[in-house]
């Protein structure tokens, strides 16, 4: 190495990919965008071939599409994708707070419920935030609950599931659901898993689940990608 030059971070595909999957769940990457492999270069400091290779890895999740001499774009989603992946996103939500519920007497689950019951409860109620910042909300939730069982695996699933519906959340369109009801049905779950009732948990994730599947497709067909 020549004497003055600074070595490049050594980041790998996995990585970039992780930062452009956060980019899509926040609205930093829009649907129908082109990612250009030069600007994906320079913003994460890596080599091309750690771009492409990224990018394969997002195409195969279906966040993104690669088009032969066009480049990358996010996808938009079909309406019979959206149905699908809340059909799996409603069985692990089923699934983990059934789990947590059942691990709650364990010190280091009970003390991570509590602390996002305390985070969810200090959200703040107002209507006129960026739904950006409810999108994060939403992501620090199921993250926290996910974490709470320790299933790594469960957690990458279900946050690349997440992603596919996220820009929906950030299209600036309004949705039937109140924000308030939304965040404390989110505090009523962690709530019911506190007292170790598994049945309960489950039935308010799934009450959840059903008003997240209404506002979706309730939306006009122009958000949605044609199946």
């Amino acid at each position: 190495m020549v004497e003055g030059t600074q070595k490049r971070p050594r980041i790998n595909p996995e990585a970039v990919a992780d930062q452009i999957r956060v980019g899509i769940q926040t609205g930093q990457f829009v649907p129908k965008q082109r990612l250009v492999e030069i600007d994906l270069i320079n913003r994460y400091d890596v080599s091309r071939s750690c771009v492409r290779s990224a990018l394969r890895s997002l195409e195969s999740e279906g966040l993104i599409e690669i088009v032969k001499s066009q480049g990358a774009f996010v996808r938009l989603v079909t309406r019979d994708e959206v149905n699908h992946t809340l059909d799996v996103l409603d069985a692990l939500a089923n699934f983990v707070v059934r789990q947590a519920a059942g691990l709650i007497d364990q010190p280091s689950v009970r003390e991570v419920i509590e602390n996002s019951l305390r985070l969810t409860q200090e959200f703040p109620k107002d209507r006129n935030l960026p739904m950006s910042d409810f999108v994060r909300e939403n992501n620090r939730f199921w993250g926290a609950l996910m974490d709470s069982v320790g299933n790594p695996v469960l957690k990458r699933t279900h946050a690349s599931l997440q992603s596919l519906l996220h820009r929906f959340w950030l299209s600036g369109i309004q949705f039937n659901d109140n924000r308030d009801q939304w965040l404390d049905g989110h505090a009523d779950i962690l709530k019911a898993i506190l007292a170790g009732d598994a049945d309960r948990a489950e039935k308010l994730a799934i009450e959840s689940g059903d008003r997240a599947r209404a506002d979706l497709l309730h939306l006009p067909d122009e958000a949605f990608g044609v199946g």
